[in-house]
């Protein structure tokens, strides 16, 4: 029997647009998935149609960076399935937020870099 090999952050960086807002959603709380659309929605103006985030979601439990921490079931009302990011899916996330930080430190500091050799170029 071969031993599954646990994964790390690294795995799964970078993140696809839908995972990352799904992540960025559950980061500091739980939620259902219809409550996730309308928070990306109310943040960035994207819809996400609702197929996408459900099947993104299922992936995301698969992968073992979130998980059903209850399910709620209430007359008349269809039941919502709370997901919560693991510790996995946080680091994920964290890792992810970071490279995208370096990125743009990077790109900022090499426009200014740039910036500043084309005033001294003009100086001369």
């Amino acid at each position: 029997m071969t031993k599954r090999k646990e994964k790390s952050p690294g795995d799964f960086v970078p993140l696809r647009t839908t995972r990352y807002y799904i992540m960025a959603s559950l980061f500091f709380a739980p939620n259902h998935g219809y409550a996730i659309i309308v928070d990306i929605r109310e943040l960035t103006g994207i819809n996400l149609r609702i197929p996408t985030v459900y099947h993104t979601l299922s992936r995301l439990k698969r992968d073992g960076l979130i998980k059903v921490v209850e399910i709620r079931r209430a007359e008349k009302v269809p039941k919502a399935t709370i997901y919560q990011l693991t510790q996995l899916g946080k680091l994920v996330y964290i890792e992810d937020e970071l490279a995208h930080q370096a990125v743009s430190a990077r790109n900022t500091y090499n426009f200014w870099l740039r910036a500043r050799e084309q005033v001294q170029k003009s100086l001369k």
